[in-house]
């Protein structure tokens, strides 16, 4: 909890670095503790301007962060702190920070997450040598793990809708453990989703996402309890059990496109009004769950929940270019056959291991492996992707 790690005697000179820094970020003075090589990345006139109006705060964090050209700033930090890439992504993220909730709001919650990276990289020089990405891949779970407390402090707020149990429920674990604070809707199972909050440190919110009114309540508690929302997962659905289209009846039919379809739409439309710069926001990113259904059609067995699924797909692409002017991406996640509920709701629990093996990786896909293409797509390493429609399914 107190975010250290013991380590050998190989790891001293680290342990030693690590300790320097902790005094001097205490006395507020880190001019000796910096790294020779500094990182350059490219920047606006409004990042230039918060780097020199809060350059006392970047020193009180190790960081000496100044203009080096009109579009462009030089970052120089504590030794062994960072690799340069991910110098220049934290300074990006503070600047943000910072113009977000203020320099003060974040300072000891970043001073607590560098502590703790410092002793990652104590721990891992004492046991083996690794690779630049091993040691990054360590490094960013090291953060979200060592110092969860400081990064739920200033993280985003996703909104998961369907997100008690099955993907929702990776996704929800993932996100926080990634720094999210989370937003988890769900319609009947109300102890799984409270446990799953409890868990996350995220909150349950009750809502039916076909109901008009219960959407726009929804969004009103993410506002009051969480804050700005950065993130929507478009993740409830249903489906039902099998048939040809001949046997369905007009009430399937109905709550199939009416959750499936009509309940991502009202959601989308309560996030834009929130991200979209159109509406006084400041960007953000929706991830909508399709399915492979929706290319290979279900026959005989859901053909509509698959044109459910289509229509989610034309949705992610007409949205993603009337809104990426406004500083909102908009993708999908396209799941094949994934261990979860859903196929015992529709009445054939076994379906995933008989389909699975028939796919090219020969099995399943577990609900983790599409959490993490979720919030690949949500994330900045996806700052240039908007209208895709990510196929997570195993070759199929």
């Amino acid at each position: 909890e107190a975010g250290l790690v013991l380590v050998d005697m190989h790891a001293a000179h680290e342990r030693i670095l690590m300790e320097r820094l902790k005094r001097a970020l205490d006395a507020g003075n880190v001019s000796r503790q910096r790294l020779l090589v500094p990182a350059v990345l490219a920047a606006d006139a409004l990042d230039l301007a918060t780097a020199e109006e809060n350059r006392e705060t970047f020193e009180r964090l190790g960081l000496e962060v100044a203009a080096s050209g009109p579009n462009e700033l030089t970052v120089r930090a504590a030794p062994a702190l960072l690799a340069s890439g991910d110098i220049a992504a934290l300074t990006r993220s503070l600047l943000q920070e910072i113009r977000d909730y203020g320099a003060s709001a974040m300072l000891a919650a970043r001073q607590n997450e560098l502590l703790a990276t410092m002793a990652c990289h104590a721990a891992v020089r004492a046991h083996s040598v690794l690779s630049v990405t091993e040691m990054n891949a360590l490094l960013r779970h090291g953060r979200s793990r060592q110092a969860f407390h400081a990064r739920t402090v200033m993280a985003g707020v996703m909104l998961i809708t369907g997100g008690s149990r099955g993907i929702g429920a990776a996704t929800a674990r993932l996100a926080a453990e990634r720094g999210y604070k989370v937003g988890i809707n769900y319609v009947r199972d109300r102890n799984a989703a409270e446990t799953l909050a409890r868990e996350t440190g995220g909150v349950a919110i009750a809502a039916d996402v076909a109901q008009e009114a219960e959407v726009v309540r929804m969004f009103g508690e993410v506002d009051r309890r969480l804050g700005r929302l950065e993130v929507l997962v478009n993740n409830a659905g249903v489906v039902d059990l099998s048939m040809r289209v001949d046997e369905m009846s007009a009430a399937r039919i109905t709550r199939m496109f009416a959750i499936n379809v009509t309940g991502s739409f009202l959601c989308a439309r309560e996030a834009l009004k929130r991200m979209s710069t159109r509406h006084g926001g400041k960007g953000g990113a929706i991830v909508n769950i399709s399915s492979v259904a929706a290319r290979i059609g279900a026959p005989g067995m859901y053909v509509d929940y698959a044109a459910a699924k289509a229509a989610i797909d034309t949705f992610t692409l007409g949205l993603s270019k009337e809104v990426g002017g406004e500083g909102v991406r908009v993708n999908a996640v396209r799941p094949g056959v994934v261990r979860t509920e859903i196929h015992a709701s529709g009445g054939d629990p076994g379906r995933a291991e008989r389909i699975g093996a028939g796919a090219p990786l020969g099995r399943a896909g577990e609900a983790e492996e599409i959490a993490r293409a979720i919030l690949w797509l949500a994330g900045d390493e996806a700052s240039y992707v908007s209208g895709a429609i990510l196929d997570v399914a195993g070759g199929r």
